[in-house]
């Protein structure tokens, strides 16, 4: 059985960090401290921040403000805060690229599976 965070209720590591929000990260002179806000996207709804990967930007020479892929150009406040309230169920431990690309590609993924069945049940195969 695995231990819950005490602030966010996610289950911790086996060496007892959370990877949600950092409880029981250590930040010393040799290990930078947890930044929980990195790679993510920063569209803010009521105090909540979106938790999809920010991948896209308007900035030509790499600079910010970087959004996921549904509220890049998003005008729509209703939309903006679903998104927001969608990407709570997202968990991503670690933010590397590897991670956050194959996160990214099986959330993808598995969006096109009830499309790709369809396709084949209209084909008749």
């Amino acid at each position: 059985m695995s231990r819950k965070c005490p602030r966010c209720q996610d289950p911790l590591s086996v060496h007892g960090v959370c990877g949600s929000c950092g409880f029981g990260l250590k930040a010393t002179a040799s290990t930078p401290s947890f930044d929980r806000e990195y790679l993510r996207c920063e569209w803010v709804s009521l105090d909540d921040r979106c938790r999809y990967a920010g991948a896209i930007t308007t900035d030509t020479k790499g600079g910010g403000p970087w959004f996921c892929v549904g509220h890049f150009g998003c005008d729509n406040p209703a939309l903006g805060a679903r998104i927001v309230e969608e990407s709570k169920s997202v968990r991503v431990d670690d933010w590397s690229a590897a991670t956050v690309v194959g996160s990214a590609r099986a959330s993808f993924i598995a969006k096109l599976e009830p499309r790709a069945k369809r396709e084949v049940v209209e084909a008749g195969e």
